[in-house]
Parts: structure tokens; C-alpha cells; sequence
């Protein structure tokens, strides 16, 4: 509903009222405004409302129902205020909703530059690490891990190729080669290794 420089002075209803529904009654801001009003109520439990009592408010004539459904759905997705919660209401909260503003950022980077600087970053970090070890980072096989030296190596396996279970932590398969072999021929001297693993979410 706020009105921001960078929306040229038009809060998100109305642009959707100009985008989406031009042409037709004024969807967004209809929608919006409803929600807000129920949105001022004092006690708690009573802010907001549900679909059905929004089509209550909503239905006239000359409106049609679909396109309701398609102002509440629009608003949902884009909305920073609107509480996205799966058993609330529909209200407007009085602090950003992080969620909605982490997927609206997340689509504002190229996924392939992002990976590509944590690599990077990644490979800085433990460069660092050259007075104790041998960095290597990101080998796919023993055969990456060179023998020309004595000292420890400092093996960092890449975050996307291997996960590690909440519920069932293992080494991976990779790790334990690593242990056992390096370039060719079976380890003699020490490794030290560490990795970043994607660890799904429960």
C-alpha cells in the first residue's frame, strides 16, 4: 500500500489497478483497501479477514469474482505488508514481511554471478590458511591433491556437490577417498579437510 520514489508515487494497488486491470473497475485498490480497513482493528484476533467475507465486501455489480481472486493473488505475491501466513487472515502487518522481501531480492541477482562469488570467496577465505596448510579447494578426485609435499593439505569440497542429512550424517564418499588416496598412490603425509556442505532444511 506505501507509496515509494521508486514506484514513481503509486502505492502497489494502484499499479496494479493501471497494470493488470486496466480498463477495468479498480480491482487492486478495492481489494487493498478492504484489507487494510480490517487490517485497524484493535484486538488481535479480529484484524484482518477471510476470502470469504472479502467477497462479502466486494461483490456488486459490474464486479466480477474472478478478477477478485486474481487482486488478492497479485497482492499476496507482491505485497511486502501483506501477512503471507498459511492459517491467517488477510491483513496488512505493521512491519515488513521478511519472507516476501527475501523472495523479492532473491529474484533481483543472477543466480550463476552469486555462485560464482561464493566460489571465489570461498577460495580467498582459505588461501588464508597457507601458514598451516596446503589449501586445494573444490577437488573432484584424490588425483587433484598433489605429492610433492610433505606438509598437510587443507581440502575444501564444494558446498553444491555434496549434503549431508539432518537426520543421517555421514561422510560422503569423496571425503573418505580423499582420506585414503591422494594424487596416485595411497596418503603418507597428513590432510586436513573440511568442506561446506548444502544441508536440506526439515
Amino acid at each position: 500500500m506505501a507509496r515509494t520514489s521508486a514506484e514513481d508515487g503509486k502505492a502497489l494497488a494502484q499499479q496494479l489497478d493501471t497494470g493488470e486491470f486496466a480498463g477495468l473497475a479498480p480491482y487492486g485498490s478495492l481489494t487493498a483497501r478492504t484489507v487494510l480497513l480490517h487490517s485497524l482493528a484493535f484486538n488481535e484476533p479480529l484484524k484482518g479477514l477471510g476470502r470469504l467475507e472479502l467477497n462479502y465486501s466486494l461483490y456488486a455489480p459490474g464486479l466480477d469474482p474472478a478478477f477478485i481472486d486474481k487482486a488478492v493473488r497479485l497482492l499476496q505475491e507482491a505485497s511486502e505488508y501483506l501477512d503471507d501466513s498459511i492459517t491467517s487472515k488477510l491483513r496488512f502487518l505493521t512491519e515488513a514481511n521478511l519472507n516476501q522481501m527475501v523472495r523479492k531480492r532473491e529474484g533481483q541477482f543472477d543466480l550463476e554471478t552469486v555462485r560464482q562469488e561464493l566460489n571465489r570467496h570461498i577460495g580467498v577465505i582459505f588461501t588464508k590458511a597457507r601458514q598451516c596448510f596446503e589449501p586445494v579447494v573444490f577437488p573432484a578426485s584424490p588425483a587433484e591433491i598433489p605429492d610433492d609435499t610433505d606438509g598437510p593439505y587443507l581440502v575444501v569440497l564444494h558446498w553444491e556437490g555434496h549434503r549431508v542429512a539432518q537426520d543421517n550424517v555421514h561422510l560422503p564418499e569423496l571425503v573418505v577417498r580423499l582420506f585414503k588416496e591422494r594424487g596416485t598412490t595411497p596418503t603418507r603425509g597428513a590432510i586436513a579437510t573440511t568442506w561446506c556442505l548444502s544441508v536440506p532444511k526439515h
